[in-house]
């Protein structure tokens, strides 16, 4: 019969060898087929959130609607700038808005309207539509040399701007740049100073740093950019009559939306996180350039934002288009293109006297 303290020795030898150290193998063995069987799901879920983004991006840009007969590129430092040039005439250069949609599609139905006596420049800023998409943080500061650089070596003399929504304040900056060649700039409805100078909330800047990461953040930004969205905000934000949006549009701003693959989403990471804002009061307050605001009678607070720019440039006129709101140059195109194309002829009278 064992003593008490061989009973105890086997007892620790049976633990040790039977228990701790099979047992141990056994643990390690389940925790490398855990970590195998996750590794295995990542990889799933990887490519199939690859599969479905690629398929987004696909479907859509397949219809090619942003592919003009005629189109041309400026190479510039930051990538190639996509522009199209029709008619003939003093210059004038078309920006338009900041949305994740946005493109030179905008100009379309007011180019044809204005082309008799101008040459139109209708550019997709970089970032946007056709236009080189690099993965980077796009600041104001970066537009205003975009299109600096653009009235300098394309179109080579003075030139006159019309811009789209929050594109208004990269036109107003670039009048601060040495030897600037901006002749006057017509702001369709200009960005708000209550937005430029509202503080970016904390549910944007979460966003805007998800946008930024690859996989998820592509998906994020295609989930949120879609065909649905779209088409509310242009019924609810920028239309007056929604009856007016058209599905070709919608789907052309879904498309510029789409075009460069998951290089798309950082203008709206960009935009989100408040980078394309810029503190204008001191250039509106400097500027030597002709200003003047379009605006869509629809559009609430207009009157607010009458009072703040004329505070800072006195001189600013101030133009309505009837039943519109953030868009009449789609909206209402012949009424919007003859404005433009009064004040434009107004502004050379006056050059000339």
């Amino acid at each position: 019969m064992q003593s008490s303290k061989g009973i105890l020795a086997y007892l620790e030898d049976v633990w040790y060898n039977d228990i701790y150290v099979k047992g141990s193998v056994i643990a390690m063995k389940k925790k490398k087929n855990l970590l195998v069987s996750a590794a295995e799901g990542a990889a799933v879920v990887s490519a199939s959130v690859y599969a479905i983004n690629q398929y987004i991006f696909w479907d859509a840009t397949k219809k090619e609607l942003l592919k003009p007969a005629e189109a041309s590129c400026y190479n510039w430092k930051y990538g190639n700038i996509y522009y199209s040039k029709t008619g003939e005439g003093s210059p004038v250069l078309m920006l338009h808005s900041m949305e994740a949609f946005s493109s030179g599609y905008e100009w379309n139905k007011m180019a044809g309207m204005m082309a008799g006596q101008h040459t139109l420049y209708m550019i997709d800023l970089p970032g946007f539509g056709r236009s080189d998409r690099n993965p980077m943080i796009y600041t104001n500061y970066i537009y205003v040399q975009a299109i600096d650089a653009f009235i300098r070596e394309v179109i080579g003399e003075k030139t006159d701007v019309i811009t789209s929504g929050d594109a208004s304040s990269v036109a107003l900056m670039a009048t601060r740049m040495k030897n600037a060649m901006i002749k006057s700039i017509i702001m369709i409805h200009p960005e708000s100073f209550d937005h430029m100078i509202r503080k970016v909330s904390d549910q944007d800047q979460r966003v805007s740093k998800l946008i930024k990461m690859p996989l998820a953040g592509t998906l994020t930004y295609n989930l949120v950019i879609n065909r649905k969205m779209i088409r509310e905000k242009l019924e609810k934000e920028y239309y007056a009559d929604k009856s007016r949006v058209k599905q070709q549009d919608v789907d052309a701003f879904y498309e510029a939306a789409h075009i460069g693959g998951s290089n798309a989403r950082f203008n709206e990471s960009s935009r989100l996180g408040a980078f394309t804002r810029a503190n204008i009061t001191t250039a509106l307050k400097e500027c030597t350039a002709g200003l003047v605001i379009i605006e869509g009678s629809q559009v609430l607070d207009r009157d607010k934002d009458k009072d703040i720019y004329s505070h800072f440039y006195p001189r600013m006129k101030f133009e309505e288009v009837f039943d519109t709101k953030a868009l009449p140059h789609m909206e209402a195109p012949q009424e919007t293109a003859e404005k433009c194309l009064s004040l434009l002829a107004s502004d050379r009278s006056s050059e000339d006297d």
